[in-house]
């Protein structure tokens, strides 16, 4: 068949025409260099292209960033299953992690998510409050004791918090199935796996595992040693005939009601160490940005504190008085808002395909940050200032411009959990304590597979 040369010259200049803005780089880094060096500077240099989607290039990966409110919805959910869970940081952390429920894509999403629903129903997770709770006091206690010291020291209380995390994650997994050695053990690896994760997401760049290099052999051995431990737990608790309702036991009985399937060894392994990477970083980093939020703004503290003295005086809180504090959670979806922890994801595209008029090719890697959303001004009225009212008689599920935990079919499952989490630690905290920023230590974001304080967030507490 012969095109004309008009003809032919046409067609390219609707192709042409269709192509999102293109970013250009460095010959052969592409934009990686300055990608890295400020992650929402770069990206507000691509909304200044004022195009709903742009185009970038990291090394030899052709990239593109979703900005409008719309392509991003398209993408996460009315066209949900062209975008795969993949691209660049996925790939690097599924060959870390495994395949657990946020790695995996098609129809064995579909069965490994209606295996775990009932892991993270109401029930089930409401069952993990007193577990909160008791670590929760265990912290609160070590900073009381530190706080009545002669000398006033600030605390690390992004680090602190952390630790309680993970010993939230770590009992509500396990229970009581692990000896103390076990538990280091475990730990030690994660923090290995964690650390190797967010260097090579930072990278770019993750070399495969069968070169030798000593990255390489530290990291097999972690994941070796930690899927060692864990499938040793499993196989107890499946033949165990106590009834016990930690996570690994509600994992193994759970099945798929259209199929009859449960997961196997490996599976239940992937999603605890998915748990620990997606339940302990996130939360901590979290109540660390409210608590830097509350010292920032005095009159949401002092209003916050009213509300949980008329409502809760210092009783011990229970699941009840977590429904009873609607400017406390307008609180936390502002501090989500600002500082969502998930602030970047990724996703890469099955089929060629046009969104907002802008092309995006087959297998891209697509750009979605959580964190310059939240702060478009096309979508949010004074965006970078702290307005916990502005979430007052909202719905958060319709906002397309508010993501913290995903949207679409994908929204994050274990975000029940997260919340409650949330909610409790700060609540006993606000019962407890009044503190202030030690500022010899400046509180700087870091953007990297998580959003948290580089610097840690130190403070000065003091018992209330």
């Amino acid at each position: 068949m012969y095109a004309s040369p008009k003809l032919t010259k046409q067609m390219s200049s609707i192709t042409q025409s269709n192509q999102p803005p293109f970013v250009k780089g460095h010959f052969l880094l592409g934009s990686a260099t300055e990608f890295r060096k400020s992650p929402p500077a770069f990206f507000k240099r691509l909304e200044s292209l004022n195009s709903p989607i742009a185009r970038f290039r990291l090394a030899h990966l052709n990239c593109y960033y979703p900005n409008s409110e719309e392509a991003i919805f398209h993408i996460l959910k009315t066209n949900y299953k062209n975008y795969l869970k993949g691209g660049i940081f996925f790939d690097i952390a599924r060959g870390i992690f495994g395949n657990g429920l946020v790695f995996v894509n098609d129809e064995l999403w579909v069965s490994q998510r209606r295996i775990m629903n009932p892991v993270f129903r109401k029930q089930a997770v409401e069952s993990y409050f007193d577990n909160m709770m008791h670590h929760t006091m265990c912290m609160i206690e070590r900073w009381r004791k530190k706080s009545q010291k002669a000398t006033k020291e600030s605390i690390n209380a992004h680090q602190d918090i952390n630790t309680l995390t993970v010993s939230i994650a770590t009992d509500t997994l396990f229970g009581g199935s692990l000896n103390e050695q076990a538990i280091q053990t475990l730990l030690a690896n994660m923090e290995l796996m964690l650390s190797e994760n967010k260097r090579r997401v930072s990278n770019g760049f993750s070399p495969p595992f069968w070169i030798p290099l000593p990255s390489n052999k530290k990291l097999k051995k972690a994941i070796i040693e930690y899927d060692q431990i864990v499938g040793e737990v499993i196989s107890k608790r499946a033949q165990a005939k106590d009834e016990s309702y930690s996570m690994i036991d509600l994992l193994l009985h759970s099945k798929d009601n259209e199929t009859g399937k449960s997961l196997n060894l490996q599976q239940v392994i992937d999603e605890v160490k998915l748990f620990f990477v997606a339940g302990t970083d996130t939360s901590a980093n979290a109540v660390t940005w409210l608590l830097y939020l509350l010292c920032e703004n005095p009159k949401v503290e002092a209003k916050l504190r009213e509300e949980l003295e008329q409502q809760l005086g210092n009783q011990k809180p229970d699941i009840a008085a977590l429904g009873k504090l609607p400017y406390m959670m307008q609180v936390i979806y502002e501090a989500l808002r600002l500082y969502p922890p998930a602030w970047l994801f990724s996703r890469s595209n099955v089929e060629e395909e046009e969104v907002e008029g802008c092309l995006i090719k087959k297998n891209g890697n697509i750009f979605i940050s959580t964190y310059m959303l939240h702060r478009n001004p096309k979508y949010w009225d004074n965006p970078e200032e702290f307005k916990p009212e502005r979430f007052a008689d909202v719905d958060i599920t319709k906002l397309k411009s508010y993501i913290p935990f995903g949207f679409g079919p994908r929204r994050c499952i274990g975000e029940r959990f997260g919340m409650m989490e949330i909610q409790l630690i700060l609540i006993m905290l606000l019962q407890n304590f009044t503190w202030q920023i030690d500022e010899s230590v400046e509180v700087l974001p870091a953007f990297e597979s998580t959003l948290y304080p580089q610097n840690g967030l130190w403070l000065f507490v003091a018992p209330k």
